[in-house]
């Protein structure tokens, strides 16, 4: 089987910033602690907010990491932790469910987003990309694509999936072609406010639809035989 092309997934929940956060953080993650044992302290940049900066807690291997701060909490497995969407949602409800028995406070959320950071291979044959790009560009010559980068947003559902692809970028010399991998990046999110925010009890099902809506659109973008040789489809 081939590499999986998945490095990366990401489901942060944004919620009205409260410095009361800051009080029980340290209650949260003496209860994660055996778990998650080593604590990076964010780096601030001058024109950045302190407080709007997460705290991340790390595992060991630094393959999933937490990370919070007084208006998010997020969770993120790295590479092959990620079994399925299924076990990563239920560990991220196991922790999740820890944060709000400390910080009882929270009533509603103003952002859900879910992230797939994918690494493809970038072929350059004959075929050209393994990614499908829907954009009709004029064929000036029959050698392969060389480069690709897009950005698309688009409202899917009930919610706004960005979808960022880059490979990397021509080396000064063709012989030093092909670069190996191509970026794909999913970004599927729910917007609430302050004060209209996205109710708890939501949750669950905004985070499967953007499962659902994100693993759809991988379907359609990627060569097929891809998929079936690294077991998606």
């Amino acid at each position: 089987m081939a590499e999986l092309p998945l490095q990366m997934a990401i489901l942060e929940l944004r919620f009205p910033g409260d410095p009361w956060v800051e009080t029980v953080r340290g209650k949260f993650y003496q209860r994660i602690r055996s778990d998650f044992p080593e604590v990076h302290v964010p780096i601030i940049q001058p024109s950045q907010a302190t407080a709007l900066q997460p705290y991340q807690f790390s595992a060991p291997t630094q393959n999933r990491i937490i990370s919070v701060s007084i208006h998010s909490f997020a969770y993120m497995v790295r590479g092959e932790q990620y079994r399925s969407f299924q076990d990563f949602k239920s560990d991220f409800d196991k922790y999740f469910g820890v944060f709000r028995d400390e910080y009882t406070q929270l009533d509603g959320l103003t952002r859900i987003g879910l992230r797939y950071v994918n690494h493809l291979p970038l072929e350059r044959d004959s075929l050209g990309f393994i990614i499908k790009t829907p954009l009709l560009l004029p064929k000036l010559s029959d050698k392969p694509q060389r480069n690709l980068a897009l950005v698309s947003e688009s409202l899917e559902g009930l919610g706004l999936l960005r979808i960022y692809v880059n490979s990397n970028e021509p080396l000064p010399s063709p012989q030093q072609w092909p670069h190996d991998r191509i970026l794909l990046d999913f970004d599927y999110s729910f917007e609430g406010s302050v004060y209209q925010s996205i109710p708890l009890e939501r949750l669950d099902e905004y985070t499967q639809e953007a499962h659902d809506v994100t693993k759809n659109v991988l379907r359609q973008m990627v060569d097929s035989k891809y998929l079936e040789e690294v077991g998606i489809l």
